[in-house]
């Protein structure tokens, strides 16, 4: 009787460390699991960041100049923007608006922050060498620490637009152009009251194609 309590109590005692064991080996798979998900997050997270710092590096430099009058001083900056914030797609691009033109717009930023950049925006269309609802913009700080604001709208009679495009393929997604816009003294954007501005800019390098405001797959 006492030979068969003791191997009641025996095995007992070896059920219970087992299933002990068995509970923190599956404690330990758990946290194991947890740990693998939270380091795939950090690489995930990694592998976000180096993409952004890719986008910023890999963009086509846009040279430009921007000049007015204080009223009192000649004001002439120039200076070359370089990155590109998020994706590269949404910084170069030309969609295909399926009526015979093309959207084209390049935007760079000088820095990691947003303040200092410029945007060039345009309706083209290959057959008639037209361009349409220009647009553009350029911050650039002074050197006594005034931010200029430059912006252009070609719809507007008191801005002069020129611009030149000596090489367009959507296809390919390559393009070419020199870019220049000017206000006269009346126009109501202009950065110092009664005083005209005047940019000049030019691009060469790829663009991404979309279509209806989409990427198309597979392009640049």
């Amino acid at each position: 009787m006492i030979k068969h309590l003791t191997l009641a109590i025996l095995g007992m005692s070896a059920w219970m460390l087992m299933t002990s064991c068995n509970k923190k080996f599956k404690e330990d798979l758990e946290d194991l699991e947890k740990t693998v998900n939270e380091q795939k997050a950090q690489n995930e997270n990694l592998e976000g960041d180096v993409n952004s710092l890719s986008n910023l590096m890999l963009s086509t430099p846009v040279s430009f100049s921007l000049s007015s009058n204080t009223g009192s001083a000649a004001v002439s900056v120039s200076d070359t923007y370089s990155f590109c914030y998020g994706s590269a797609h949404s910084c170069s691009y030309a969609k295909n608006n399926e009526d015979g033109t093309y959207t084209i717009y390049i935007w760079r930023g000088n820095d990691l922050g947003t303040e200092n950049y410029l945007s060039m925006l345009f309706d083209y269309n290959p057959s008639t060498g037209v361009k349409t609802n220009v647009i553009a913009r350029v911050n650039r700080y002074l050197s006594d620490g005034e931010l200029f604001k430059g912006y252009f709208d070609g719809n507007n009679g008191d801005v002069t637009t020129n611009i030149q495009v000596t090489a367009f393929n959507f296809d390919a997604g390559t393009i070419a152009y020199t870019f220049s816009m000017s206000s006269n003294a009346n126009y109501v954007d202009n950065h110092f009251s009664g005083q005209g501005m005047s940019f000049s800019s030019s691009y060469t390098g790829n663009l991404s194609k979309r279509l209806g405001g989409k990427k198309l797959r597979g392009t640049n």
